[in-house]
């Protein structure tokens, strides 16, 4: 059986269809054939699963998150903070190769903007139609263009738990600072499946776990108490709520533990969120007005209503028009509209269609990105 898995995935066509017969989601990756041809890998790697914290009474959730990462004892790796994080984007050229010089212009200008984190490998940027080495070379040119500088988040997510540990203890070889680990998608496994994948993924694999929920991709909804019993975890250290439910913000923080981390994964509710107690923001926004992200996170941190409403108001036509068309295909057009990159995807995925343009177009224009003599209007 592993032979003939390994064979299936040899060639991109057979890789497809095992990326969409196994994994069936947005989100989920390629499968790995070592991981999966050795059938379980339990017992392979560390355990962790007997760390705890431990010392005097934290005084303060930085102090919290703090001694939650310094469990995962991860040496130089920074720690993944508040802020707003880039759902990034995978720059391809019109061959449909991974774009290495526009992928690092990318990076540098979310660094030069501000932005406080990358999430690489997601599903904006198109995790689940590359190749292992294409995986591995889009975290290597992040690493090298901004580890140390801001956290590298990498996406690690498969319905098979032991690729997920493979995928982390790979992301972790090649500098990333922790992984962003989507719900299984199609199997919808009950809550208390939920918290054995997710306790699994982080008392095995190699680094601290972000958890997310998504639920409108994956067909199944994380419950507060699945993610309160998580959040015990010192290995998991924080929740991409893309539920875009405001009411649930307050239920959770009253019962997760000091420093577990929140982000908003909906942009278009994203500051209610983190002016209700959210840490930050996982942004799709935040591809084409970094920035303005940045200082949005900035301001609903401080308390100060008024700037963040002022700056979310710039933006908030992007909120939804970036999603006309599904992401990252409408993102990817309006990063060409800015000049940053190509709108090349991968199959299933096409460059948008000509009757949206005109609406992103208008609100680039509306948000300060495109001049209206560059949008034609």
């Amino acid at each position: 059986m592993a032979v003939m898995r390994a064979a299936a995935v040899s060639a991109w066509s057979g890789a497809a269809v095992v990326a969409v017969l196994l994994i069936h989601a947005a989100d989920a990756f390629v499968v790995n054939t070592a991981a999966v041809g050795a059938g379980s890998r339990a017992g392979t790697y560390p355990s962790w699963a007997q760390t705890r914290l431990a010392g005097p009474a934290l005084r303060s959730s930085s102090d919290a998150r703090r001694a939650r990462q310094g469990s995962c004892n991860l040496g130089m790796k920074m720690e993944v903070g508040p802020g707003s994080y880039v759902a990034l984007v995978t720059p391809m050229t019109l061959d449909g190769m991974i774009d290495e010089e526009a992928l690092r212009g990318l990076l540098r200008w979310h660094v030069d903007s501000g932005t406080d984190g990358i999430v690489a490998l997601g599903t904006t940027g198109e995790a689940s139609v590359l190749s292992t080495a294409e995986r591995q070379l889009v975290l290597d040119i992040t690493v090298e263009e901004v580890g140390g500088k801001v956290p590298v988040v990498a996406g690690t997510s498969s319905v098979n738990p032991h690729v997920v540990i493979e995928q982390s203890e790979q992301a972790a070889e090649r500098g990333a600072d922790a992984v962003l680990v989507v719900t299984p998608a199609y199997v919808k496994p009950s809550q208390q499946g939920l918290v054995k994948f997710y306790s699994m993924v982080a008392d095995q694999g190699a680094l601290p776990v972000v958890l997310y929920n998504v639920p409108g991709r994956t067909a199944v909804d994380m419950g507060t108490a699945a993610i309160a019993e998580l959040a015990k975890n010192p290995r998991i250290v924080g929740l991409k709520d893309a539920t875009g439910d405001l009411s649930r913000i307050g239920e959770l923080k009253a019962a997760c533990p000091e420093g577990f981390l929140f982000y908003s994964g909906d942009d278009a509710t994203g500051m209610e969120y983190c002016l209700g107690g959210g840490n930050g923001l996982i942004s799709v926004t935040a591809d084409v007005a970094p920035q303005e992200m940045s200082e949005l996170v900035q301001a609903c941190r401080s308390g100060d209503r008024e700037v963040a409403e002022s700056i979310n108001n710039k933006v908030i036509q992007l909120h939804s028009k970036l999603f006309v068309q599904g992401n990252p295909v409408t993102v990817k057009y309006a990063l060409a509209r800015m000049g940053r990159l190509t709108d090349m995807l991968r199959v299933p995925l096409v460059p948008m269609e000509g009757q949206y343009r005109d609406e992103v177009d208008r609100a680039l224009e509306s948000a300060g990105l495109l001049l209206p003599q560059q949008s034609g209007l």
